[in-house]
């Protein structure tokens, strides 16, 4: 990312760009932000799209081959394309040897570290991954939108912030929108404004209501059930959220017991290492034989759900009156 924003600034670009990774919010920013560099003025005449679709590597060279009208570049965005050629060593190969004048911008959802094109990037083909953004990146981005609008947030409103939003990069970005227009005139984001104006995860409801299991206030966990639905939340959706957070926290029990440390947890859930302390407390409220016992029980009932001995609706009921 560092690098084509020093392409950006510098002016000086490579013949491809390949965009790959998860973060779809991020490809698509970086995509733009490439797009407002190379025709800042003659979007219509120079740019070819193919977007979802079969294309001959001949047609993306011979469109490439076309010059500029009345601009430095002329530029092929490839968006999740599926490219027709004899492999994707072809593919490098004539891509490597487009005209200084062309510029590809391919967007891929397929391809890892270990594609060929990935692995085929040189002088000429600029590759960046788009997975696994740290929660330090996660923090400059917020800090970065905040900082435009001279708003300041405290190092604990950030995680909490963080913990509302997740990792998906869209949702962080309208997340931290909504904060700044809610903020008005005000210059510091304190916690009464991310619980005031900030939507909650599926996950962050879901953990509110295991917590009231704990308590056995299985009222209380009914009802935050109630508000996802609402919130018009598909209920397979729901109940797979259960059984991952009871997992995840069962796991959690069990590596503590076993002297792992937050990140060997981390790694081992698939929790982001600055969740993994508010799972170890949550899972300090139950016994392990509660855990696995409340475990077994959702998958039980999930595939009772499945082969039609139980209705949806009574499903949850049942869950949420269990007590063990």
């Amino acid at each position: 990312m560092k690098t084509i924003n020093q392409h950006i600034k510098n002016n000086t670009f490579v013949r491809v760009y390949i965009l790959y990774g998860k973060e779809e919010y991020l490809k698509n920013q970086f995509k733009n932000r490439l797009l407002n560099a190379l025709l800042p003025d003659s979007r219509d005449m120079n740019l070819t799209v193919f977007s979802d679709e079969q294309v001959e590597l001949e047609t993306i060279v011979s469109e490439t081959e076309m010059f500029p009208f009345m601009a430095d570049h002329r530029v092929v965005l490839l968006d999740d394309v599926d490219i027709i050629a004899k492999d994707d060593k072809a593919v490098l190969a004539a891509f490597n040897n487009i005209p200084d004048t062309a510029v590809i911008i391919l967007l891929s959802k397929k391809y890892t570290k270990a594609s060929v094109m990935v692995k085929g990037a040189n002088d000429n083909i600029y590759a960046a991954c788009f997975d696994n953004v740290t929660e330090s990146e996660r923090q400059k981005y917020i800090l970065s939108k905040l900082s435009k609008e001279n708003i300041k947030i405290t190092e604990d409103n950030m995680s909490r912030l963080l913990s509302v939003t997740g990792d998906d990069f869209y949702n962080i970005n309208n997340e931290t929108e909504k904060l700044i227009s809610y903020l008005g005139d005000r210059d510091v984001v304190t916690e009464k404004d991310i619980i005031t104006i900030c939507s909650p995860r599926i996950e962050d409801k879901i953990f509110d209501a295991i917590d009231a299991i704990a308590k056995k206030d299985y009222k209380t966990a009914y009802k935050l059930y109630l508000d996802l639905k609402l919130l018009e939340t598909p209920m397979a959706k729901i109940f797979a959220n259960i059984i991952r957070q009871f997992r995840i926290l069962l796991v959690t029990k069990e590596m503590l017991e076993n002297g792992h440390n937050n990140q060997q947890i981390a790694d081992a859930t698939g929790v982001k290492p600055y969740f993994v302390s508010k799972y170890i407390s949550q899972s300090n409220k139950f016994s392990k034989k509660a855990l696995k016992s409340y475990y077994d029980y959702a998958l039980t009932l999930l595939f009772d759900q499945r082969i039609g001995n139980l209705k949806e609706e009574l499903m949850y009921e049942l869950f949420f009156m269990k007590e063990f």
